[in-house]
């Protein structure tokens, strides 16, 4: 049995390292299933919702 834990351990290594390139170049490392969006797309989205909330006051405190 200990035989095959090094064998295991080689695919679980291999499987780690998966690449996922999506249509606008960026890229996800990991297994799948892969996210629908891009990290450029949830950049956008994440963008879009912080100015659509608009500008953040800082009050310090006394």
């Amino acid at each position: 049995m200990a035989k095959n834990t090094p064998a295991v351990a080689a695919v679980d290594e291999t499987r780690m390292g998966e690449t996922h390139t999506y249509p606008d170049g960026s890229s996800v490392v990991g297994v799948p299933p892969w996210p629908e969006l891009s990290p450029i797309q949830r950049a956008q989205q994440l963008s879009e919702a912080n100015s659509a909330e608009g500008p953040r006051t800082v009050i310090p405190e006394a």
